[in-house]
């Protein structure tokens, strides 16, 4: 997971992080990615149900030579989630272009709490009451859009 959606979810309700781990799948993280975060500690990650994975020295050499327009955070998530063959979410599109372009499995925030409602770890109503407050939080990169479709795929579930 990449540091945007864990700071997100944080903000809004860190609660959230464990039912993600239990009803669509075990949240891992690069201890690095976690030293960006100013507002988690490595204690609250364990605490919150993540797994904490430590980049291998190798993974960090290759980040740091790695080109623009990823950061070296973004770059570690990649290799990571390559290596492993885990699905990378993350709202950056650099870091989702890069997933796409290497055919690995990349998902939107937004679509991981779908998927969350879906699987009965979390209620529509508060799944919206999500939608808004990452929306506030983040207005330049959360789109309207981005919260319409997210909307209409919670509508056209049964």
């Amino acid at each position: 997971m990449d540091a945007n959606v864990i700071i997100d979810l944080f903000q809004c309700d860190k609660t959230i992080l464990p039912r993600i781990s239990r009803y669509a799948g075990q949240i891992a993280v690069a201890t690095t990615i976690i030293e960006e975060i100013q507002c988690l500690a490595l204690d609250d990650c364990r605490q919150l149900g993540m797994r904490l994975v430590e980049p291998t020295i190798d993974q960090v050499y290759s980040a740091i030579h790695k080109p623009k327009p990823l950061s070296f955070y973004d770059w570690l998530c990649y290799l990571l989630a390559r290596q492993h063959q885990w699905i990378c979410v993350s709202n950056d599109k650099a870091l989702r272009k890069q997933c796409t372009s290497s055919h690995l499995a990349v998902m939107w925030e937004f679509e991981m709490l779908c998927l969350l409602v879906e699987n009965g770890g979390l209620s529509r109503e508060k799944c919206c009451d999500l939608f808004f407050c990452i929306k506030s939080n983040n207005p330049f990169f959360i789109t309207d859009a981005v919260v319409t479709s997210a909307l209409r795929r919670l509508e056209n579930q049964s």
